[in-house]
């Protein structure tokens, strides 16, 4: 047992292996989706990001966002519906997802101050004209 001590003192964690063990933390005794922890386990970060942002938990947004840089975490990486994890969140059914608008408003703010943008695309202004005859 003391020489695992020592082997585990002796190097430190991964910023993987770091962020993996805040969000363990972070998750004691919560229901999460498998899909979560499968993009964490493969180190798909953007889409852990992306599925806590429709989660709702801000907590756990704050977690990746503070090692977006050293995990190289792309806040703007789109699922295959072009939706961002900024996206997610502006689209969250608040009551299904038992989160408050001050926390969802809290969640778009810090992706915002962290680079976020919309992956949904505006129709073209000529689609949203309408002729009168």
């Amino acid at each position: 047992v003391r020489s695992n001590f020592l082997i585990h003192s002796m190097f430190k964690p991964s910023s993987h292996e770091q962020l993996y063990r805040e969000i363990e933390q972070a998750l004691k005794g919560k229901i999460v989706p498998k899909s979560f922890l499968e993009a964490l386990d493969n180190k798909k970060y953007a889409l852990a990001l992306r599925i806590a942002a429709a989660m709702g938990s801000l907590s756990i947004v704050r977690l990746l966002l503070k090692y977006k840089e050293v995990l190289i975490i792309d806040v703007n990486q789109q699922s295959s519906n072009k939706k961002t994890a900024l996206d997610w969140i502006r689209t969250i059914d608040l009551e299904a997802k038992q989160i408050d608008i001050e926390t969802q408003k809290s969640i778009e703010k810090l992706l915002i101050e962290n680079g976020a943008i919309s992956g949904i695309s505006v129709p073209d202004l000529q689609d949203l004209i309408t002729l009168n005859p």
